[in-house]
């Protein structure tokens, strides 16, 4: 993916670029920035993930969340893990899949209803739009709901950030429970020449949430 984003770069014929890489979109940002930082104009984080221990806690949390607040779906992810099924097989996701996005993801889960998101124009999807199994379990490994393999289990960019010269937004959501608050004000230790903002109403997707505030900070971020 981060060749990608040079390819298209090149092809695009751009000297330099803006870059807001969101959830995992942030991981494949932030390792563009760390090779090619010559391309790079300005950097965006945001909801992201500075490594594979931050994923993993991702994982462990929504775990934690699941257990306690939707035990009668846990009880059965059990059972079909007893008996040997993983997070790709179908089995294992259509139970995993009855916790309401909203749940881990919202900070008001009516933000994310069918009558509250957009559809025009024709032929837009509702948000949130149904992901790649096939894919997403390549990146993550064949049980990466609870344990990372894969390129995912291997990525860890703490070490790096710091040396990173262009401007810098990281942002979160304070009801963030995949990218969790705890992990997220790391980044202001692994990358402490970078703005950071916390968004007190949103989750893992402020620019749902809190779209105004949200576009001004970026409008004001770019202008540096």
């Amino acid at each position: 993916d981060i060749e990608d984003l040079e390819g298209l770069r090149i092809a695009m014929g751009f000297d330099k670029i803006n870059i807001l890489g969101h959830s995992y979109g942030g991981v494949v940002a932030q390792g563009y920035a760390i090779k090619y930082p010559e391309n790079v104009s300005h950097l965006i984080i945001a909801n992201s993930f500075h490594s594979y221990l931050m994923w993993q806690e991702n994982c462990d949390n929504s775990n934690h969340e699941i257990k306690t607040n939707y035990p009668e779906v846990w009880e059965e992810l059990m059972k079909v893990r007893e008996q040997g099924a993983v997070s790709s097989d179908k089995v294992h996701y259509e139970i995993y899949d009855r916790v309401p996005y909203g749940f881990l993801y919202a900070y008001n889960p009516e933000n994310f209803s069918r009558r509250n998101v957009s559809t025009k124009p024709v032929g837009r999807k509702p948000y949130p739009y149904k992901s790649n199994r096939k894919l997403y379990y390549q990146m993550v490994g064949r049980d990466g709901d609870f344990e990372l393999t894969s390129d995912i289990g291997t990525f860890d960019y703490r070490q790096e950030l710091k040396d990173l010269k262009m401007p810098i937004l990281i942002y979160g959501g304070r009801y963030d429970r995949v990218a969790v608050p705890r992990m997220m004000v790391e980044f202001k230790m692994y990358c402490p020449q970078a703005e950071f903002v916390m968004f007190e109403e949103s989750g893992h997707n402020p620019q749902v949430e809190e779209p105004s505030k949200l576009f001004d900070s970026i409008r004001d971020f770019l202008t540096k």
